[in-house]
């Protein structure tokens, strides 16, 4: 697990990305952090706990609570850090 910098201080304390076919490794910072699957399903951990999200379903790591992801070939994520 790593500390991400660039998402826990000003000016980079909002931010969104799209994420296809990759994996992002357990991570904290200290904003919320807005996992919105776009298509595909998207396994998601937040802490110990693991679950995968489709479409229409969203996941929420608060401050410091450390989450990681993995898209798959037909998934898009849409993650919001703010």
């Amino acid at each position: 697990m790593f500390y991400q910098k660039f998402n826990s201080s000003i000016p980079y304390n909002f931010d969104v990305r799209e994420y296809k076919n990759c994996s992002y490794p357990l991570h904290f910072h200290r904003d919320f952090e807005l996992l919105i699957p776009l298509s595909g399903e998207i396994n998601i951990a937040i802490g110990s706990e693991s679950f995968t999200v489709c479409e229409g379903e969203y996941a929420l790591a608060l401050q410091n609570e450390p989450p990681s992801f993995s898209v798959r070939e037909d998934g898009a994520l849409l993650v919001a850090v703010f």
